[in-house]
């Protein structure tokens, strides 16, 4: 399972500079954006860590979060002043993160060289990057409609299988210990991912096209937002 979940050789671990001292958990503070998901009656992004950051985005892009550091924030109010869409974030518990934009720009902290490098390639050829996955140890995804790319031989090898089986990769969530990618028509799992969140995507009736996970938390949520699950 390590060998897969981190990029062998190398770790990106560092100090957690988050400039919120606090840490959210997994109880009084999260309690703020299930107040925000339930207000908009909709969300289509929750990026969450154990004792990181945390944001959801609802609709277009009325956005909450918590214990996230001011780069992050003032990253995601600036796009959000500019008109573009937010299609997706994920942060990490050492405060890096990556944010894709709906004009195929993207804003970032902390990634690894290799998937900059794929990043700067997909917009280059103009190919919207849907889905973004990153753990503190130097594992990534990148989803767009038509490919993807991700960190390490063993990785791809689990997605390729996975496309055999089910179809085309939508969209994949990883953390230190725990992988889950999407497909057109089923689901792989790798690693510690909570029984609960393994029984509601396999009961859920819509297309699931964003995941998070963080330890025994989870969602997902359809494009747009309307249809979404969690265990926040």
């Amino acid at each position: 399972m390590s060998s897969i979940l981190n990029k062998s050789g190398h770790s990106t671990h560092g100090p957690n500079i988050r400039s919120d001292k606090s840490s959210p958990g997994f109880g009084g503070s999260r309690r703020l954006l299930k107040e925000h998901i339930a207000n908009n009656n909709n969300c289509r992004i929750c990026a969450i860590t154990q004792g990181g950051g945390n944001v959801v985005v609802c609709g277009k892009n009325n956005w909450a979060s918590i214990g996230c550091s001011q780069l992050i924030t003032e990253e995601l109010q600036k796009v959000t002043d500019e008109g573009k869409l937010i299609v997706d974030v994920t942060l990490t518990e050492y405060d890096r993160f990556i944010a894709i934009y709906g004009d195929g720009t993207a804003s970032w902290k902390g990634i690894p060289s290799e998937m900059e490098k794929f990043l700067r390639a997909y917009h280059d050829r103009f190919e919207d990057v849907l889905s973004v996955a990153l753990n503190d140890d130097g594992a990534w995804i990148l989803v767009t409609s038509d490919h993807f790319a991700c960190s390490g031989a063993k990785l791809k090898s689990w997605i390729d299988e996975g496309q055999r089986q089910y179809g085309r990769l939508r969209a994949a969530a990883l953390t230190a210990d725990a992988a889950v990618a999407v497909f057109e028509d089923g689901f792989c799992f790798l690693g510690d991912v909570p029984s609960d969140l393994k029984d509601a995507l396999k009961e859920a009736k819509f297309g699931v096209r964003n995941i998070k996970i963080a330890g025994s938390a989870w969602f997902f949520a359809v494009e747009d937002g309307n249809s979404y699950q969690g265990n926040l």
